[in-house]
């Protein structure tokens, strides 16, 4: 056969996925390969292993445009994922054009792009299908939590100030709710109003509360996207996909992130895992914040899960508008009222 001398750059992301998607492609049995695209990369089930391929595009904090800078990321999200699933995330492995000129996972060929190796999760045991099949059982939380608790206690504090986490807070709820706003939305108005004034309330009334948070320690590199779908309940426990591209994004208050977690569970009507999750966490790290505080960080996750959805609608690829305004809207009424928990004019 002849030799096809290809440019490595002429191998395009639809060409990839393609090979992707074949069951011969891969060096171990698969069964049917399954494809799941979500808005940065393409996942691939096969057979007992899940590899992830992140697309070339750029937003406002990534950055993937070039296989160099999508192989940093991937190791990048390997080294942070071991925090939390050592034994899941296997390590990267190259995408390569054989001699021959095609596509390759075995080959000795040029690397074309990257891949991230983990071992395939049964879906069943994750914390978010548990809660829908209501199949968790309060002793697989507290593996969990145990977790956590280890992760929490040997976080390195986040070098910053008071005034630059308030900062930085504030200047997070402003852009989020100038997306909120966009052409492209159909929330409420009043709704939105209400919500960021009970939040603006909070961080200018209530803003030692903040300023304690930082002097006790208690802002980390933490996970970053603490929610159900990311936590396997098999024994030993893992919890997956964490916020690898940017630290910046990491840099949170452990509260935060258990606060997270309980807003995500409500948002599937049922947030007594991570209550029972958030108060095992607390006891064991001897951290018992004042309510307010959880509803502030509860509903200002909410609200940054609504601008979210808001953005898919700006994606051609999401062409599901009433789903994702289905979901913001959702997401905005938890907003609200965890908002209107955390600061009132009484207060």
């Amino acid at each position: 056969m002849e030799s096809r001398v290809r440019n490595l750059d002429d191998i395009t992301l639809e060409e990839k996925v393609d090979f992707l998607k074949r069951e011969e492609s891969y060096p171990h049995p698969t069964g049917a390969v399954e494809s799941i695209e979500t808005h940065m990369s393409w996942v691939f089930l096969a057979g007992q292993y899940a590899y992830k391929l992140k697309k070339p595009v750029i937003y406002e904090f990534i950055d993937f445009s070039t296989p160099e800078k999508r192989l940093l990321d991937c190791r990048e999200e390997v080294r942070l994922n071991r925090r939390l699933a050592a034994e899941v995330y296997l390590g990267v492995v190259p995408l390569t054009l054989d001699p021959e000129g095609s596509l390759s996972l075995v080959g000795e060929g040029k690397p074309v792009d990257w891949l991230v190796k983990m071992k395939r999760l049964p879906r069943w045991e994750m914390l978010d299908e548990a809660i829908r099949n209501r199949s968790w059982h309060p002793h697989d939380l507290e593996a969990v939590s145990e977790l956590l608790i280890d992760f929490y206690a040997k976080a390195i504090p986040a070098d910053v100030t008071p005034i630059e986490y308030e900062n930085r807070l504030e200047s997070d709820l402003d852009s989020t709710f100038r997306e909120l706003r966009g052409p492209r939305s159909r929330l409420s108005r009043p709704a939105l109003d209400a919500t960021e004034q009970s939040l603006i309330n909070f961080l200018t009334f209530r803003s030692e509360l903040l300023a304690k948070r930082v002097e006790e320690a208690r802002i980390v590199e933490g996970h970053g996207d603490l929610r159900p779908e990311h936590v396997c309940l098999r024994n030993p426990p893992s919890i997956i996909d964490c916020l690898e591209f940017n630290r910046d994004l990491r840099l949170m208050d452990s509260y935060e992130e258990l606060a997270f977690l309980y807003m995500e569970c409500e948002f599937l009507s049922d947030p007594s895992p991570a209550q029972i999750i958030l108060e095992q966490c607390c006891r064991a790290l001897q951290d018992y914040p004042p309510p307010e505080l959880f509803h502030f960080y509860a509903a200002r996750r909410a609200m940054v899960r609504a601008k979210l959805c808001i953005r898919h609608l700006e994606e051609p690829e999401y062409r599901e508008e009433d789903k994702w305004t289905r979901k913001a809207i959702r997401y905005l009424a938890l907003g609200q009222n965890h908002a209107a928990a955390c600061y009132s004019p009484d207060d």
